[in-house]
């Protein structure tokens, strides 16, 4: 319980009892707007404050894990790991900090070629290392403990649409926001090689707190970097022009199987 919230429980046992007495001694910083509320209290009258401070400590429960989960904004950049090196709890009180983010099995490192890995990209927005899923899989997740409030990220995909999830709710199951990822250019240019070289930038906005999200689609075809959580004003990238046109192709087990043979040599572990 915050301190706001236990400030306006003792104030409300205060004027239940019309103990005028000492009830403006909160001086931190926290409950500056609490200790306006009990200056009213003592100008006015007592009932009518009494359901004013009952209401407000109700809210002050209900909104408090909120507040909390939006309070620092955290930045992904999976700078540290090692190629091909699983993220797993990295994030979670590992090398690379302990922000409660939790990543599935799935879930690689891939440092750039140009840096010594064995990453096929290019003009990532932090360099060296990317996060993407190989073949077989078809996807990889994050989880943040204590919840979170925003996430924008920068991915880059080449000839294969692919797709992103928040998950939330109090099941954790329940869709807060979705989009599709379409493929993009592969004409941004090397550093000084890779093909995988252009990036967008992905803002979700969704109402609530959600605990997870999710990216889905061909294996070895997706990478993603610069995950922002509680914030969407990551700009360390250059903004992608959008192509004039997008080929989106079938989702046919045979079309899918004869574009991999065609496209194996440019994927994006190489």
């Amino acid at each position: 319980m915050s301190r706001v919230c236990l400030f306006l429980h003792e104030l409300f046992g205060k004027l239940h009892r019309n103990d005028r007495r000492d009830i403006c001694l909160c001086r931190t910083q926290p409950c500056a707007a609490a200790r306006i509320v009990a200056l009213e209290a003592a100008r006015h009258r007592l009932p009518a404050m009494r359901r004013c401070l009952q209401t407000a400590f109700v809210l002050c429960l209900l909104t408090g894990s909120a507040s909390a989960v939006g309070a620092t904004p955290i930045l992904l950049n999976f700078e540290g790991l090692k190629n091909l090196q699983q993220v797993g709890n990295f994030y979670n009180g590992g090398a690379g900090g302990n922000y409660g983010v939790t990543f599935s099995p799935t879930a690689t490192a891939l440092i750039d070629q140009d840096a010594g890995g064995t990453g096929n990209f290019a003009k990532e927005p932090s360099p060296s290392t990317i996060m993407y899923f190989g073949q077989p899989n078809l996807s990889a997740s994050m989880s943040v403990a204590g919840g979170f409030t925003s996430i924008s990220f920068w991915y880059t995909s080449l000839w294969f649409p692919a797709s992103v999830a928040v998950l939330g709710g109090a099941t954790g199951t329940t869709v807060l926001a979705s989009q599709t990822l379409l493929g993009l250019p592969s004409g941004c240019g090397g550093d000084p090689t890779g093909t995988f070289s252009c990036w967008k930038q992905i803002t979700l906005n969704f109402s609530g707190a959600a605990q997870s999200i999710a990216w889905t689609g061909v294996g070895n075809f997706l990478g993603v970097d610069n995950i922002l959580i509680n914030s969407t004003i990551d700009r360390s990238a250059p903004a992608v022009p959008e192509p004039t046109s997008f080929v989106l192709f079938g989702t046919g087990a045979m079309m899918a199987a004869a574009l991999l043979r065609r496209r194996r040599k440019t994927m994006l572990g190489t």
